[in-house]
């Protein structure tokens, strides 16, 4: 009997069943399949973790955080209803959105779209209780939307494990927001429509690309080895602290040298700073720490407008020849960012397999850069503060506002790193940029030595 035939007996509402080839992105038996919808229900769409997801999912699962929250500010006078319609709309342009992670059983973890009108927009009186960056195991960690009232302004507490979105994506997310509330109050026009998160983890699939990154990361990695500024296994303990160092005038006469005379970014010449001072903390001249990349330049069409976790955190090796000055240096870091950019979507835990003496991840410290400018004051919604846990013991931001560098902040846990410790390394980062300038045409591998 065909399948036709079937659906005519059982009538109109009869739904046929879902088998593996509905759902070509997700590594799942016709069983698995069975299972996954049994504990979820209808699904709009099913498909593989991407490689930095799984990762996240690791570390959570064996108590390594990830937990997020983004606080969005409305405008005053907002009508409550609206602010609320405009999230049910994002709900529904958005999957990650509406998505539950689900592993037991399976070979590889999956994403489950589950369908718009699933989702509840919550409605609650302001309390600092609402930021919560506890990871709802018990949701499948599903992201949680609340419109929160407090005085004459709303906020919008978006709880979301940072395996759904990243910093980019809450910008896109303000942005369309408040081109929706105009749309809806007849102030405005209806937004384009949205790049679904499937066609990022359809791009990563792609296997001449895979390829391409693993021959890049084979070559990039050959003869590095790990690095660690903390002993691995010493536990992180307690919860984040913060140290945020507001560059003096000095230090931002400096970076203004650097690019102007050696053609590097705010970035690299902190990445640089930075590497140099891991460099004299450990007492080699080769060492390897973590990047995070935005990924939104590579190519894929609209990928700057797709809500998701693009994101990646990527190896770069500092390492400078004993003759390389300190300008060659810079140039070859430079160099080197460009090509691991273009690579940087490759699987962390594909690449530490392929470093000596790692113990899982080959560094313990990340770099990143974080935008601050306040581009969006004349939106509807604005972004507001943000939460997000890490499992590294330390991770250095450099906050960056209107192009030009403005503070380093760096993040640690209790029990991890000493406080004093991390203290020094941030006055050696300010000192290693110093010597960068006054130093350039001497020799990059005796900077660890002068910090």
């Amino acid at each position: 009997m065909s399948a036709i035939e079937l659906l005519v007996r059982r009538g109109p509402g009869a739904r046929a069943a879902r088998v593996p080839s509905d759902f070509p992105l997700a590594s799942v038996t016709r069983e698995q399949l069975d299972q996954v919808l049994k504990e979820t229900g209808r699904a709009d769409d099913l498909y593989d973790l991407t490689p930095l997801q799984s990762g996240m999912l690791l570390h959570s699962l064996t108590g390594g955080g990830y937990g997020g929250c983004h606080v969005i500010e409305c405008a005053p006078g907002l009508d409550e209803s609206v602010v609320v319609e405009v999230w049910r709309e994002l709900v529904r342009r958005h999957p990650v959105l509406r998505s539950s992670v689900h592993w037991q059983g399976l070979e590889r973890p999956v994403q489950v779209v589950h369908p718009a009108e699933s989702v509840d927009i919550a409605i609650a009186d302001w309390s600092e209780g609402l930021i919560d960056t506890a990871s709802d195991q018990s949701r499948d960690w599903r992201p949680r939307v609340t419109v929160a009232r407090t005085g004459d302004r709303l906020k919008v507490v978006l709880n979301c494990h940072h395996l759904w979105i990243d910093g980019w994506s809450v910008g896109v997310l303000t942005e369309e927001a408040s081109r929706l509330y105009g749309a809806l109050t007849g102030s405005g026009e209806e937004l384009p429509l949205p790049v679904p998160y499937r066609r990022f983890v359809e791009w990563l699939r792609d296997p001449e690309r895979q390829h391409a990154a693993r021959m890049y990361w084979t070559r990039r990695l050959a003869g590095s080895r790990a690095c660690y500024l903390d002993p691995p296994g010493h536990g992180a303990g307690g919860g984040e602290r913060l140290l945020t160092l507001d560059l003096p005038a000095a230090t931002r006469t400096h970076f203004e040298r650097l690019v102007s005379k050696h053609g590097v970014t705010p970035a690299i010449a902190t990445l640089a700073a930075w590497a140099v001072t891991v460099s004299a903390t450990v007492g080699r001249d080769d060492v390897m720490v973590g990047c995070v990349v935005d990924g939104r330049t590579w190519d894929l069409a609209k990928i700057d407008r797709v809500v998701g976790l693009v994101m990646n955190t990527v190896p770069v090796i500092w390492d400078p020849a004993g003759s390389a000055t300190v300008a060659t240096a810079l140039a070859g870091l430079r160099d080197q960012l460009s090509d691991t950019v273009r690579h940087g979507h490759h699987s962390l835990a594909d690449l530490q397999r392929r470093v000596p003496g790692a113990q899982g991840e080959p560094f313990d410290n990340i770099f990143v850069v974080e935008d601050v400018s306040d581009t969006s004051s004349a939106r509807t919604f604005q972004r507001g503060q943000g939460y997000e846990e890490v499992h590294y013991p330390l991770s250095l931001t450099l906050l960056v506002e209107s192009g030009q560098p403005v503070a380093f902040r760096f993040a640690f846990h209790d029990g991890g790193l000493d406080p004093a410790l991390v203290r020094t390394l941030a006055d050696r980062v300010v000192r290693a940029l110093g010597l960068m300038v006054s130093h350039a045409c001497g020799p990059a591998a005796s900077l660890r030595t002068m910090l």
